[in-house]
């Protein structure tokens, strides 16, 4: 049957839109899925290239940068392109994602297809690629677009090859080289490509014949872009600090993990189940007799392999597509402190699916029948458990809480819910769960920078900035360390110190906003208010959505008899965060006396609003609230009002506080305003 035949195009898009299908069946709940805070900072919320969308410095940025240890300008491109269409909304990123594997699983059935002609076994290899759990990662966590997205160029390739070599042509085989190339730029997973294109040429293309020289040579463009982009990949990784040193972990304990992670990816695959974000690397905690026994399993089957491979081709070249596209991510070279990761199996598992669905069709040549309801019933079986994998990404708790269940008490995973909980403000929860990553991995610089941010926000200036400084003994060329050093600085009142690391901060990452923010702090501090204003509309242009800046802003403008400027301050501050007690207290100050903005009916509106949820033990704003009400002439109320906010302050411990609300207070005891106390 002709490869062009009607039968075959209409069974082709049947099984494209199943695989759509099955794909969306199990994905599309990540339309509402929140970002998790694993590295999603640097890809996105936190990246003012990527936040300004698609914008000639975000593409000259792009091309250049080794920002994240990598060098994938399509993949930022990607990204970019998203935030123009969709701004940052989650759901619409993840499911983009969710997009490019539906497409990604109809490549996949479609060169596979094309090579080998036969739909059945094609059409399952492509289903386990869609619906397989191990793939989840790549897939729902936003972060992975560069899994996703250079593996679509990937087997973009591999169909153009497969016309290549049926038709022949200059401009098919430039065709397949630009897609390979295409892929690199999105990720360097595809460096293993020319070995890939091999293997394919001796099962299912069927083109020894022509001889191992040629089959070589048409090959060495690709060997030059695979050269070209590991080079490119190794210089990134290594001036960011992120590949491990011999020293650190040896070669030899790499090589043991190895061994045993492509044994256990295995036997996720056959059974998947304990799957985790992040799996810690053992370093020298591994049996010997796992090490040897998974040695000895690796060389039985690659045994069995290469003495199958006439008999069988589709086996070794199964196989061996499994171990060699594994070779990048195996850890050789190591990068991060993973043994191993669900992700690094989401091109290389299709090999192990093509040594199952070639060997069931050939023993069961007599009940193909038995072999596809067997084959579709697993499909379905995975469909649920792949599901509840994807529901693990929801958030970051729902992410470490299966992390910590599933690979054990991880520093990682620790240290990430820590950053999930400070974010939400929940500071008491945040700070045992840092701690515990400290427990765990003692010199663990992010941890120590996390605690130290969290601390610094209870008042712990002390401890917060002993914290730093062992963190920034570890790092000293961590910009982060260096910015929460700065932070721990400004609590405890060494301005001038906390500028010098602002400062440091930003030469190490002159995009990240919060040394910005920082750096304004301490310019307003040391009374260079036209520097601060600077520094704080940098950090408001790198990340507009950084709410303190917005605020510290509102304050300096405040300072500066400008209330107008400082209102709308406020007002980004109230758009991020409605119900923020603090931002609304300024708000209510500035509407209740400050003109020519006064307007003391709004601001008892507002302060109405929150003072009776949230804002009801805030006493900066039960203050601001009591002063609308005397700017409104409700005296009785100002002062009922103004005696909880003196209880309030009382209780906590804020004596010049107390003491303006006290001034105030007798003011409208007498039936009068006070905008002589300062705020």
């Amino acid at each position: 049957m002709s490869e062009r035949s009607p039968s075959t195009r209409l069974r082709t898009l049947g099984g494209s839109v199943l695989l759509a299908l099955l794909v969306f069946s199990v994905y599309a709940q990540v339309a509402h899925h929140e970002y998790v805070v694993y590295d999603t900072g640097d890809y996105i919320t936190e990246n003012s290239h990527v936040l300004a969308g698609l914008t000639w410095d975000g593409f000259k940025w792009a091309l250049t940068s080794t920002f994240a240890a990598n060098w994938f300008p399509l993949t930022w491109l990607s990204h970019m392109l998203d935030v123009e269409i969709f701004g940052v909304d989650p759901g619409a990123h993840n499911l983009v994602n969710v997009s490019i594997h539906a497409l990604n699983s109809i490549l996949c059935f479609a060169w596979l297809s094309r090579m080998t002609k036969q739909w059945i076994p094609s059409l399952w290899v492509a289903a386990m690629f869609a619906i397989h759990p191990l793939h989840v990662e790549s897939v729902a966590w936003v972060v992975e677009r560069k899994d996703v997205l250079s593996t679509c160029f990937g087997w973009l390739c591999l169909l153009a090859w497969s016309k290549y070599t049926e038709r022949g042509g200059a401009g098919r085989y430039v065709l397949a080289l630009l897609l390979f190339g295409l892929g690199l730029l999105c990720k360097p997973m595809l460096v293993t490509w020319p070995f890939v294109l091999l293997l394919l040429d001796y099962w299912p293309l069927r083109r020894e014949a022509l001889g191992v020289r040629r089959l070589v040579v048409e090959k060495l463009p690709f060997l030059a872009l695979t050269l070209l982009s590991a080079a490119i990949t190794v210089h990134a990784q290594g001036s960011s600090g992120a590949i491990q040193s011999l020293e650190k972990l040896p070669l030899a304990l790499r090589l043991s993990n190895a061994c045993v992670s492509v044994l256990k990816y295995l036997g996720k695959a056959v059974w998947p189940s304990d799957l985790a974000f992040h799996y810690p690397h053992p370093k020298d905690n591994l049996a010997s007799a796992a090490v040897l026994g998974s040695v000895a399993a690796l060389v039985v089957v690659s045994t069995a392999a290469i003495w199958l491979r006439r008999r069988a081709r589709y086996f070794p070249v199964g196989w061996f597509f499994f171990l060699g596209t594994l070779v990048p991510v195996i850890g050789i070279v190591q990068v991060g402190g993973q043994s191993m990761a669900d992700r690094y199996t989401y091109i290389p598992l299709t090999g192990v699916f093509i040594v199952v669905a070639w060997g069931a069709m050939e023993l069961a040549a007599r009940w193909q029948k038995l072999a596809v309801v067997l084959g579709a019933a697993i499909v379905l079986a995975l469909a649920p458990v792949t599901s509840k994998q994807v529901a693990t990404w929801e958030n970051t708790k729902t992410m470490c809480e299966q992390g910590v269940k599933a690979a054990g008490d991880d520093y990682v995973a620790h240290n990430l819910l820590g950053c999930y909980l400070m974010q939400n403000g929940d500071l008491d929860g945040a700070i045992p769960e840092f701690r515990r990553a400290l427990e765990l991995t003692p010199n663990d610089a992010d941890s120590l920078s996390n605690l130290s941010g969290a601390l610094l926000r209870k008042g712990a200036y002390a401890e917060a900035g002993a914290l730093a400084r062992r963190a920034l003994v570890l790092a000293p060329a961590m910009p982060k360390v260096r910015n929460a050093l700065a932070a721990a600085l400004i609590g405890e009142r060494r301005f001038d110190e906390a500028l010098v690391e602002t400062e440091r901060a930003i030469e190490l990452d002159p995009y990240l906003a919060s040394a910005h923010s920082n750096r304004a702090v301490a310019l307003a501090t040391l009374r260079r208010p036209t520097d601060a204003e600077t520094a704080y509309r940098r950090a408001i242009g790198l990340r507009p959505d950084l709410i303190n800046a917005h605020f510290g802003l509102a304050q300096l403008l405040l300072t500066q008899r400008r209330p107008a400027e400082a209102l709308a301050a406020l007002g980004e501050c109230l758009r991020l965060k409605p119900d923020w007690a603090p931002a609304v207290a300024d708000a209510v100050w500035i509407l209740a006396n400050e003109e020519p903005v006064l307007d003391p009916a709004r601001a008892v509106e507002l302060g109405e609003r929150i003072a009776t949820t949230r804002g009801a033990r805030n006493a900066a704003l039960l203050d601001a609230l009591a002063s609308a009400y005397a700017a409104s002439s409700r005296f009785a109320d100002a002062i009922a009002t103004a005696g909880r906010a003196l209880e309030r302050a009382r209780e906590t411990g804020d004596r010049e506080l107390a003491a303006r609300i006290e001034r105030r207070l007798a003011a409208y005891a007498a039936g009068k305003l006070d905008r002589d106390t300062p705020r």
